[in-house]
């Protein structure tokens, strides 16, 4: 109730509309004091590996993030815009990775890792990291979790969503026995022109996933096309929503072509339902970070 106090006293004092607009200026700065404080950031754990012989030099650094958001959260990533050691060496990768990665607890933290570039030979610690985390809560915003019933019987061919188009993501799901007829079907067709060419390609990518004998019959394998790095996480429901569990999840590729293959101690029932988790600005929670005066190891 105190909180509540102060903008009334103060909008009695100054009337009219400069009343208001003081009003929700401290409204507004209420809010974001209160959103950066649902996520507490800290430094972690360093790996250093300096060399002047190796190529596989570089800087990892752990952060530490609590906080009750992460409860509903289902992926985090950090945007790094600056980075330096105590001797002024810029640390800054070349490139960094845009994959949201999954929110998991270790103790009461969820740790962050962040690729960086080899301080100097020098340098005693990490001077100072600034950027940004950048949290999805897919509860923030409807949209962010396209929803494809009877997946098993929407396979070999790209899912129809008015979501999926806006994102430019393409999504196709791919069983062991749809994988099988597509096979077959281009097999006898054969390669007679460039659209032929792509459908090989694709063929070919699909056989690494269940030529061989190394998928089983209980395996689902999602394809994903995701330039604008939008796709967050995948998961399997029944129509209650209750988990379709699974024994492991592999992934390979980039953003141009990606697999994602999931394998089930048995065949998903019939009626099991594909939910794709998006990226949407809603559904997202920036929340700025900064570290300083790390030592290193």
């Amino acid at each position: 109730m105190e909180k509540n106090l102060l903008p009334r006293m103060m909008l009695r004092r100054v009337p009219g509309v400069i009343g208001y607009i003081l009003l929700a200026v401290l409204a507004l700065t209420a809010r974001e004091v209160r959103g950066a404080g649902e996520v507490q950031v800290a430094a972690g754990d360093v790996s250093d590996t300096r060399s002047t012989t190796s190529s596989s030099t570089g800087l990892e650094l752990t952060l530490n993030v609590t906080g009750d958001l992460l409860a509903q959260a289902k992926g985090v990533r950090p945007i790094i815009t600056k980075a330096v050691d105590d001797n002024g060496t810029n640390l800054l990768p070349n490139k960094q990775d845009h994959d949201f990665k999954e929110v998991k607890m270790s103790g009461n933290a969820v740790e962050v890792k962040l690729s960086l570039n080899s301080p100097a030979r020098k340098a005693a610690q990490v001077r100072e990291v600034d950027g940004a985390l950048e949290i999805y809560v897919p509860r923030h915003d409807p949209q962010a979790v396209v929803a494809v019933n009877n997946v098993q019987q929407q396979t070999g061919h790209p899912l129809t969503s008015r979501t999926l188009h806006e994102m430019h993501l393409t999504v196709s799901v791919w069983t062991r026995a749809q994988y099988q007829k597509y096979e077959a079907q281009h097999k006898s067709k054969g390669s007679q022109n460039g659209g032929q060419e792509l459908a090989k390609g694709l063929t070919d990518m699909l056989a690494s996933m269940f030529g061989g004998g190394h998928q089983s019959g209980n395996s689902i394998v999602i394809v994903v096309k995701d330039p604008q790095d939008r796709l967050v996480d995948v998961g399997f429901t029944d129509p209650k929503g209750h988990e379709v569990k699974r024994n492991s999840r592999m992934q390979s590729g980039s953003g141009d072509a990606e697999t994602i293959t999931f394998d089930f101690d048995k065949k998903p029932p019939a009626n099991t339902r594909l939910n794709l988790y998006v990226a949407t600005p809603k559904s997202i929670v920036k929340t700025p970070f900064k570290v300083t005066a790390v030592p290193l190891p």
